[in-house]
């Protein structure tokens, strides 16, 4: 009886409550190297926008327009098969992506190298640690070269090294031409990487800004001197492994 009346108030309460749209009325163009910040809260319906773009779901209303291939990075690892091992699953990426196995083999060194993970690379994915998938993840994504790549908080994941390779790979991307849309919610990553942003909130375009060029210098300087920072404290530290005998990755080039 009592599950049965907490059915009834649950019926009656989805119907007396109003519809809510996870986005509505969000319109806006990216173009050719150009990159745009989607921010707000959480709920704000980011995270959807950038899964309808990359068409893993459909929107109720409206359409999308894409030319080109498109990379999206929403979360660890995602469109990795854990049972394949690494190269496999890079190879599925980017044959799925449209490049032949030819063009993934001619670019198959860079992807293992940027990674970090080319002592695991012939195991299977779901043996992986988060940051080992995602920065396999990245690194094959931004190596295809998508005319779109979509970016979901990926860059404010994993360790200070991977971070600073991913942005610099991002900006690489983008001053080559690659248009893009990154969802974060650090301002930093915004000021740089992005020429301008959407702000929703509650589903719906609240503010749409250009980001000017002085505000964009001043975020790179202070990534920059972020950056150079980070590197002296994981010298220093790659420096004390070896004086341990402990294997040490190579520094990241200044």
């Amino acid at each position: 009886a009592a599950v049965r009346a907490a059915r009834s108030r649950l019926r009656r309460r989805g119907h007396d409550e109003e519809l809510r749209w996870a986005l509505k009325n969000v319109s806006f163009e990216v173009g050719e190297g150009e990159c745009v910040g989607i921010i707000g809260p959480n709920g704000a319906g980011k995270s959807t926008l950038l899964k309808i773009i990359s068409r893993l779901t459909l929107p109720t209303e409206g359409c999308v327009t894409v030319r080109g291939r498109i990379g999206s990075l929403l979360e660890l690892g995602v469109g990795f098969t854990p049972e394949l091992t690494g190269r496999e699953n890079v190879f599925m990426a980017g044959v799925i992506l449209g490049l032949t196995r030819a063009e993934v083999r001619a670019r198959f060194d860079e992807i293992v190298d940027f990674s970090g993970v080319e002592r695991f690379i012939d195991t299977p994915v779901k043996r992986y640690s988060n940051g080992m998938r995602l920065r396999l993840a990245f690194s094959t994504m931004s190596a295809i070269r998508p005319e779109l790549l979509l970016v979901d908080e990926v860059l404010g994941v994993g360790d200070p090294e991977f971070q600073i390779r991913s942005r610099r790979r991002m900006t690489e991307l983008i001053a080559g031409g690659r248009a893009a849309s990154v969802v974060s919610h650090n301002p930093m990553d915004i000021h740089r990487l992005c020429d301008r942003y959407v702000h929703l909130e509650n589903g719906e375009v609240f503010h749409v800004a250009t980001i000017p060029p002085e505000t964009r210098a001043k975020a790179t300087k202070a990534a920059e001197e972020f950056e150079k920072n980070m590197r002296e404290q994981m010298e220093a530290r790659r420096q004390r492994r070896l004086a341990a005998g402990l294997d040490v990755p190579s520094p990241i080039p200044s």
